[in-house]
C-alpha cells in the first residue's frame, strides 16, 4: 500500500517574527492506494468538522491534500504499514474493510 496524500484543515493562524500571518494546520487523515489501485480515505475518528472555521453562510469546509513528507530513515527494517501500525495513526486497507458488514 502507498500513502498518496495527507489531509489537513486550516485550524487557525498566527503572526510570525516578521509580522506575516501564517496558517496552522491540523492533520485529519490520509488518502491511500492499495495493491489493486483502489484508493480510499482514512479520516481520524476524533476529527470534528463542525469545529473548523467557515466563511459566513457556508455549510462546508475545505480539506487540503498534501503529498506526504519524506519518511525518516527506517532502521528497524519494518514496512511502512508496520511502522504506521506501531504508531497507531494509520490502518491497513484490510483492517478497515474486514469489519464492514457489506
Amino acid at each position: 500500500m502507498k500513502k498518496l496524500y495527507e489531509l489537513a484543515v486550516r485550524s487557525g493562524s498566527y503572526t510570525d517574527k516578521e509580522g506575516k500571518e501564517k496558517s496552522t494546520w491540523l492533520n485529519v487523515g490520509s488518502i491511500w492506494e492499495n495493491n489493486d489501485n483502489n484508493q480510499f480515505m482514512l479520516l481520524r475518528a476524533t476529527f470534528n468538522p463542525a469545529a473548523i472555521e467557515r466563511k459566513n453562510g457556508s455549510d462546508s469546509i475545505t480539506v487540503a491534500m498534501f503529498e506526504p513528507r519524506e519518511q525518516h530513515s527506517n532502521n528497524n527494517n519494518n514496512t511502512e504499514e508496520e511502522n504506521a501500525a506501531e504508531k497507531n495513526t494509520d490502518y491497513s486497507y484490510d483492517e478497515i474493510y474486514s469489519s464492514i458488514p457489506f
